[in-house]
């Protein structure tokens, strides 16, 4: 197994410079949109950011999650061809070792970058404590939750690719994330209101850390057993997708 981490090590090594540039763009980009306007001091600009910014920064977390996210897709691609599929499986280590290296290698992707978004937003806020005081808050609680919530995404996609293939697989999780999101526009569109409201409760409590410890823990143990059961069964779905890859 050693060696396949190695592999996906030097194959992805530029993709995990990527990580680091969406980790750093995420949590200081929209700090450096409120400086656009040069005529502004430092303070006046933290100011802005600090109370106006938020709802930015909430976005800038989602389309950073988003594009990690993406970049873990990016992964596979080499791989999903059928000489590598049949060369793998005649490897001492065999498709278990494979699949399973991948699956660690996914789960370190994804902590490296929730750690650069921890780290970078602890570093935004001593510069904000430095400029003026300003308690920026390091949404710590919030990034530690969204690095278990990839996992879960991660272990409900990834078995689509293993098992259809690059194509037909990517078919399928449009399909499925296009059903997913209209019954999403649908519930708000019978309760707008109550949606943002349990959104923002939601949002709130997350940021507090205000959960019952059961809640967090569901979610943590949750998340990873889920993600050792997508890798048992990417493990066994291997060889019978491999006639869905390409040549």
């Amino acid at each position: 197994m050693s060696g396949f981490l190695y592999k996906e090590l030097v194959q992805n090594k530029f993709r995990l410079v990527l990580t680091v540039v969406i980790a750093f763009c995420a949590v200081f980009l929209p700090l450096f949109l409120v400086f656009i306007d040069e005529e502004s001091v430092p303070e006046k600009n933290f100011m802005i950011f600090v109370y106006e910014g938020t709802i930015l920064r909430y976005a800038m977390i989602v389309l950073g999650f988003i594009a990690s996210w993406i970049t873990i897709e990016w992964f596979s691609a080499g791989d999903r061809t059928k000489k590598w599929g049949y060369f793998t499986a005649s490897t001492p280590q065999g498709i278990a070792g494979f699949v399973f290296s991948k699956y660690i290698f996914m789960a370190f992707h994804s902590a490296l970058y929730f750690s650069f978004c921890i780290l970078f937003s602890y570093i935004l806020r001593f510069v904000g404590d430095c400029v003026g005081e300003f308690d920026i808050p390091a949404l710590l609680k919030l990034f530690v939750a969204m690095f278990f919530i990839q996992l879960v995404c991660i272990a409900i996609d990834f078995p689509f690719s293993v098992r259809f293939g690059e194509k037909t697989g990517g078919i399928i999780k449009i399909v499925m994330y296009m059903f997913i999101a209209i019954v999403a526009i649908l519930i708000f569109l019978q309760n707008p209101d109550g949606v943002t409201d349990f959104v923002d409760k939601t949002l709130t409590k997350l940021l507090k850390g205000d959960f019952p410890s059961y809640t967090k823990f569901i979610l943590a143990a949750g998340s990873v057993v889920l993600f050792a059961v997508s890798a048992l069964i990417s493990r066994f779905l291997y060889l019978t997708g491999i006639e869905k890859y390409s040549k």
